[in-house]
């Protein structure tokens, strides 16, 4: 073999490796297209539940701010019924201590009449 034919050898190995290095770069190529594809969907995954946790956020929020609106209104309802039922109270108390002097009244005015009937038994 002369110097040509062992050029020609070596470059026909190197064409060789070469084609097989293309090969190589054109399937890793291939897998990193499928692999950016593969990273597009969980990226377009992640940006929807990314919205869907804003919206379930606002919900929230929205929620809370009902409930705690419900809750001051129920606040000054029990406020307003402590203030009207701490008036009947009064009133209550009033009544009864009105009915109580009555009551003593009856019973000096009871006890007056007995004596008077007392007395006028004695006189008959």
């Amino acid at each position: 073999m002369n110097n040509e034919e062992k050029i020609l050898q070596i470059l026909s190995q190197l064409q060789n490796q070469v084609m097989a290095l293309d090969s190589k770069v054109g399937d890793n190529h291939k897998e990193i297209e499928i692999l950016n594809t593969k990273v597009d969907n969980i990226n377009n995954k992640v940006d929807n539940n990314y919205k869907e946790i804003v919206a379930l956020n606002i919900n929230v929020d929205n929620n809370h701010k009902e409930a705690m609106t419900k809750l001051d209104d129920l606040e000054n309802k029990f406020d307003d019924l402590e203030s009207k039922n701490a008036i009947r109270h009064t009133e209550m108390l009033n009544k009864i201590d009105n009915v109580s002097k009555e009551i003593t009244l009856v019973e000096a005015i009871s006890g007056k009449n007995l004596a008077d009937i007392a007395h006028l038994k004695l006189v008959k």
